[in-house]
């Protein structure tokens, strides 16, 4: 009787261990409702089916034999044991990319090193700031100072910022500018070298063409940034880069702004392309105090939410093509803020077109899930269609690619193959539309 009774107990807590895993995971996606439940798929993936697979394990512990509930459990603690060692694998390279993202890994070997900054979010230091008004924000980083983009291969990625402190050669603004990309990290080139990010590559069929992006940008604060560097600039040419893998939740903070939200409105004033010395230095004490604390990897895994992912199993979901990201919930504001992109290009005679960047999870995974990533990207491009705005759709051109995993880099930001293609595709645009500008203009010219 004893021997059956110590059978009856191990076998319910080998089936109570992942039953309350499963169930841990179906009561976080339903307090995070908007997110992991509010649309059919995130429902199913989220609650549905580990909540089904919490009430099996626990109808095996009440119902079944002693025998079967210990088969039945220790199977499955031993597929969850492997899921888990395979995730701790794949966690170990993604901590490694994100360090890098951080600056860590590299020695600062050159000689400006000291004046090196990091490159940061933009916001962050206007919060610390205490900025209440636009038109006194900083809307790109210091100008002409070496500027630390990421460590990458135990080496530093580092760029001299220009008069406005954007990753280009601050040349490009001796001649007038035919074109400008304006965009998060993706564009301003995290972790690539000098010359391969994506507008470097661009300069090489149009030299006068300007990347204003900055790490953690999001459409509103891009919107701000087109508001004040527009009007000076005058470019034939404004693209605006959205991406999928944050760009929407970043709309939905930015809103919450007050600063911000004044670039949607008409007469707002977007504040001086010169940003005063006396900002400048307030910005360079926060950035200084900033690096005397330096990131450690504590800081990461906070950040990251690497600690949270890994008992997702959100590598291993991805790997399966069972990690499905948060739903998109409507936003009928960014509509707005791309008729007010538009508006303010076409003050000067601009023209504004719209890029597309999937995140490198579409790509990834054994099962399709492309209807999954395209909840947000229908409701991007229906906003850019009512408004009559044209779109270069990167998902299009990377799934034509043998191997689209190899666009994007460890950390979701570009490879250098990927800044390449991303070039090709935007040249290629701006070839295309001028060509049938001048072809519309000789046939005015037609008898």
């Amino acid at each position: 009787m004893a021997m059956e009774l110590s059978k009856r107990k191990l076998a319910v807590t080998l089936c109570l261990i992942p039953a309350l895993y499963f169930a841990f995971a179906t009561a976080y996606a339903l307090a995070q409702f908007d997110f992991f439940a509010s649309e059919t798929p995130q429902l199913v993936r989220y609650v549905v089916v580990p909540g089904a697979l919490a009430l099996a394990c626990l109808a095996v512990a009440v119902f079944c034999t002693a025998k079967v509930g210990i088969a039945v459990g220790t199977n499955v603690l031993a597929v969850l044991a492997a899921l888990f060692a395979v995730e701790a694998v794949l966690t170990v390279s993604v901590f490694i990319a994100f360090a890098g993202l951080f600056g860590m890994g590299a020695p600062a070997s050159n000689e400006n090193s000291e004046n090196t900054i990091q490159s940061y979010v933009v916001t962050g230091v206007n919060n610390a700031l205490g900025v209440k008004d636009l038109r006194d924000a900083l809307l790109g980083g210091i100008p002409r100072e070496p500027t630390l983009l990421c460590s990458k291969d135990g080496k530093r990625i580092v760029y001299t910022a220009d008069r406005f402190g954007f990753n280009n050669p601050d040349s490009v603004y001796d001649r007038k500018l035919d074109t400008i990309v304006v965009g998060d990290s993706l564009i301003e080139g995290m972790c690539l070298e000098p010359g391969k990010d994506v507008v470097s590559q661009i300069r090489k069929s149009y030299p006068a063409s300007s990347a204003l992006a900055k790490r953690g940008s999001g459409p509103l604060f891009e919107l701000a940034v087109i508001g004040r560097f527009g009007p000076l600039l005058k470019p034939r040419d404004v693209f605006l880069a959205f991406f999928s893998g944050n760009d929407w939740e970043n709309l939905s903070k930015e809103y919450k702004v007050p600063w911000l939200q004044e670039a949607l409105y008409p007469g707002t004033d977007f504040g001086s392309q010169t940003v005063p010395l006396a900002t400048l230095e307030k910005a360079r004490r926060v950035i200084a105090n900033w690096a005397r604390a330096p990131v450690t990897y504590w800081d990461i895994l906070w950040r990251t939410k690497i600690v949270r992912n890994f008992f997702a199993l959100q590598q291993v979901g991805a790997a399966l093509g069972v990690a499905y990201p948060k739903a998109p919930p409507p936003q009928p504001i960014y509509e707005d803020v791309l008729a007010r992109a538009q508006e303010i290009t076409t003050s000067w005679g601009g023209k504004l077109t719209l890029i597309y960047i999937p995140r490198a999870d579409r790509y990834k995974g054994l099962l399709p899930r492309d209807f999954i990533f395209d909840q947000v990207r229908h409701q991007v491009l229906a906003a850019a269609a009512d408004l009559k705005i044209d779109v270069i759709d990167l998902t299009v051109l990377f799934q034509q690619d043998p191997d689209p995993r190899t666009l994007y880099a460890q950390d979701g930001h570009f490879s250098d193959r990927g800044a390449a293609i991303v070039a090709q595709a935007i040249a290629e645009h701006i070839r295309m539309a001028r060509q049938t500008t001048a072809w519309l203009r000789e046939r005015r010219k037609a008898p």
